[in-house]
């Protein structure tokens, strides 16, 4: 982690001096590799220098000095911005207007209002996640006992909090499209068995290019905004047309798969050179470890499929004067989502799932003030996601994995419509609980 010599940690060091006040500058000399007690003794003796050293290296240098030794998430450059107000962010989207046919005579008609086809998404706010780290007054002055000892401080203080957060960051994101597959929120490819040799990635590939393809062209069978505006039990929309081209397409590609695919060929797909559709792919580990997430070996998407906004990257402090040390805490809040507008379509090994289906039977009736569960009877390909798309459950009621739970608040009969959804289709039936 240290260099031989410590010259990372002596440019640091005078990288936070460069920046510090002037009591700071005064105090503590510009570091060189020969002087590291005389730079050390000043920020250790007071209180006052040691927080603003430490509030330096922690909140600024560490993160773009020695940034070679962080963790960096493959999939961040397809986040979307920093939105440091407000919890949602609304994304619209305007259909294409349609044509109408020419009328000379078509007077009465002139004034007449023909508002456009806007379409709105919401994404909120669900990450708010926070990285510790202690960092003692015994550690600082084992650091000041040498350059190297510094530099291992320096790399410990990185490791442990921006790789960290950049590692879940990792995670979030392809859980987005693993969620999306599992729920049948994306278009689905299935190639009929398994990518393990050449023959079956070739099948692969012939089945991405010919997507790839149709994805250019403007029409609606690419994006999920259907599916999803049904899930959430609105059934009178107009499908959205969107297209793709092909210098907007992103390939996620697992690293399995990868190794033994040919680069080549898949870059003649894309009418490009090796060295710009490498650009176009990220690989990934895996897509999920449940239902057809995991059994997907490649993601083809528009860039702008994966709704992500940083909305706080803030790093606090507290000095713990009984324990003589710092606590400092990293703070990451973000948007996590995907857009229903944009194109996607996931490449899944092996056959279609079935479809869930609801069994017979109705809910049990409920008490007032008592304990209630109930499981719905669905069947199908797992994993299968349940919600309400009409009416409501009674008071204190909640959808639970498969059964509805919770405590009944009041009195009375709720109707309502519960939807099942996996990757390979859809069903809804109506159902009544009556709370006594």
């Amino acid at each position: 982690m240290a260099t031989k010599n410590g010259s990372a940690a002596v440019n640091v060091m005078n990288a936070i001096r460069a920046g510090a006040s002037a009591d700071y500058k005064e105090r503590v000399p510009v570091a060189t590799l020969a002087n590291i007690e005389a730079v050390g003794n000043p920020i250790l003796q007071y209180s006052a220098t040691m927080n603003e050293f430490l509030s330096a290296l922690v909140n600024k240098v560490a993160l773009t000095v020695v940034s070679n030794r962080i963790y960096e998430n493959p999939l961040a450059i397809l986040k979307r911005g920093y939105i440091p107000l407000g919890k949602d962010v609304e994304e619209i989207y305007t259909n294409p207007a349609k044509a109408v046919t020419y009328n000379m005579e078509w007077t009465t008609e002139l004034l007449a209002r023909t508002p456009p086809d806007v379409k709105a998404a919401y994404h909120r706010l669900n990450r708010q996640d926070q990285y510790p780290v202690t960092i003692s007054n015994q550690v600082m002055r084992q650091a000041f006992t040498s350059w190297n000892a510094m530099e291992t401080l320096i790399a410990s203080i990185v490791n442990s909090l921006y790789s960290g957060d950049n590692i879940d960051e990792f995670l979030l994101m392809k859980q987005l499209m693993g969620t999306a597959i599992n729920s049948g929120f994306m278009v689905t490819n299935y190639l009929g068995g398994d990518v393990t040799d050449e023959a079956s990635a070739k099948n692969m590939l012939t089945q991405i290019k010919a997507n790839s393809g149709m994805m250019q062209f403007a029409g609606s069978n690419y994006n999920a905004y259907e599916k999803i505006a049904a899930g959430q039990g609105i059934t009178d929309v107009t499908p959205v047309v969107t297209w793709t081209p092909k210098n907007r397409q992103i390939l996620f590609l697992r690293s399995d798969i990868m190794a033994i695919t040919d680069v080549n060929v898949l870059a003649f797909a894309f009418n490009m050179d090796k060295a710009q559709f490498l650009e176009r792919v990220i690989e990934v580990d895996n897509f999920g470890t449940t239902g057809d997430a995991a059994k997907t070996v490649a993601v083809l998407a528009d860039e702008g499929w994966m709704q992500v906004y940083d909305n706080l990257n803030e790093m606090t402090e507290f000095y713990n004067a009984k324990a003589l040390s710092w606590n400092y805490y990293w703070n990451h809040w973000q948007i996590y989502s995907y857009s229903p507008f944009a194109n996607a379509v996931a490449f899944i090994a092996g056959e279609a799932g079935t479809a869930p289906v609801f069994g017979t039977g109705d809910p049990t009736a409920a008490t007032v003030n008592t304990a209630y569960s109930w499981t719905v009877p669905v069947t199908g390909t797992e994993p299968v996601a349940i919600s309400v798309t009409a009416g409501q459950l009674p008071a204190g009621l909640k959808v639970e994995g498969l059964a509805i739970t919770g405590i009944p608040t009041a009195a009375g009969s709720s109707s309502f419509t519960l939807t099942a959804r996996n990757s390979a289709g859809s069903a809804s039936k109506q159902y009544t609980i009556t709370v006594a």
